[in-house]
């Protein structure tokens, strides 16, 4: 085989995408392992985040609350 034409069959197979059937079938990915991607409702994310204000203080009476919960 000469080089122009083990270059082609390279190309070739490094540009087929199987699908995810596929992968499946061959077991190369499980159900878990790929995201299926849907559309989100646009609404605006820079609402107020009040928990960026708290002080070191603050941050560890809630944790210690949290944790006491928990027992």
């Amino acid at each position: 085989m000469s080089f122009k034409a083990a270059v082609c069959c390279l190309f070739m197979q490094l540009s087929f995408r199987p699908t995810v059937d596929e992968l499946k079938e061959r077991k190369i990915i499980k159900f878990s392992d790929y995201y299926e991607m849907t559309e989100a409702l646009t609404y605006d994310r820079r609402a107020d985040k009040p928990w960026t204000r708290l002080s070191a203080k603050d941050k560890a009476r809630c944790h210690f609350r949290f944790v006491s919960q928990l027992y």
